[in-house]
């Protein structure tokens, strides 16, 4: 991201607090429906797109010097990528069982 496009969306969270799946988001989420949607639903990954998103706050503490929920928030959202890795390793290691031993 480049620092213009960084503060845009800097500013679009600290104005929202919220970010909703609209734009590129449910594009990605679609996209990794189509490449796997046996094992990548499009309504699981349109889900874990707009969880993602939402978890955003981060940015929303820190542009208002709140360290405590800056952290807080960071601490979500480690987790849920976390989870979304998960699932998405787990989509391609069922979709290619035999190159996993």
């Amino acid at each position: 991201m480049n620092g213009r496009s960084e503060w845009r969306f800097m500013m679009l969270c600290e104005h929202s607090g919220r970010i909703t799946l609209r734009g590129p988001e449910s594009s990605v989420a679609d996209f990794l429906s189509g490449a796997n949607p046996k094992n990548w639903p499009q309504a699981e990954m349109r889900s874990m797109m707009h969880d993602h998103l939402n978890l955003t706050k981060e940015l929303v503490a820190r542009l208002h010097g709140d360290w405590t929920g800056d952290v807080a928030a960071y601490d979500a959202v480690h987790q849920q990528i976390l989870h979304m890795a998960d699932g998405l390793s787990m989509g391609i290691i069922n979709q290619f069982p035999n190159k996993f031993d």
